[in-house]
């Protein structure tokens, strides 16, 4: 079994754990709605699909009068988790091509992350479970954006994908304007 063939059987092991949890609750009567999520993601991946999340930023900061209103309704839409301040990256391309369509960069770029994500051939999303109404639409892929820049953790401009990338630049000309 090969590391990728593994990892998919972890990922749907732990979906299946939590339907069979859920069968036995309501089983018992008992109320449990549980959102879980559980990705395996190719790691030798990340360097490729960090240069394009930072191709998308360095849009979004030249563009960010005319952008700023999109974004900000995309980021009101995007699938959430428990941590707020991290939204699911594809629920968020979708919403920002759907609040911004005439953006062909922009377009292009969210083109480029997803078919990384999830592309037919080599995606970096080897497997995704989710189990929950709240997680419906979480793709396996999550980005911190929090929710204004009071609920910004100073913490985040210390980790290495902030500092080799321009989203925290992003995100904070967004949270100045």
């Amino acid at each position: 079994m090969s590391p990728g063939e593994l990892a998919k059987v972890i990922t749907q092991q732990y979906e299946e754990y939590y339907k069979n949890e859920e069968v036995k609750m309501t089983q018992q009567n008992k109320m449990s709605q549980q959102n879980v999520t559980q990705s395996a993601l190719d790691l030798g991946q990340i360097k490729s699909l960090a240069d394009s999340i930072n191709k998308l930023a360095e849009i979004l900061i030249k563009d960010q009068s005319s952008v700023t209103p999109g974004v900000s309704a995309a980021s009101q839409k995007v699938q959430k988790f428990t941590m707020l301040e991290y939204v699911d990256l594809l629920s968020f391309l979708q919403q920002l091509t759907k609040w911004l369509p005439d953006n062909d960069d922009i377009k292009g770029v969210v083109k480029e992350i997803s078919d990384k994500l999830e592309g037919a051939s080599n995606p970096f999303v080897i497997a995704n479970a989710k189990f929950g109404d709240g997680v419906k639409d979480a793709n396996g892929v999550s980005i911190y954006f929090p929710a204004d820049k009071y609920a910004d953790s100073p913490d985040y401009a210390d980790l290495l994908f902030s500092k080799d990338c321009k989203w925290n630049e992003f995100l904070t000309k967004l949270f100045s304007t």
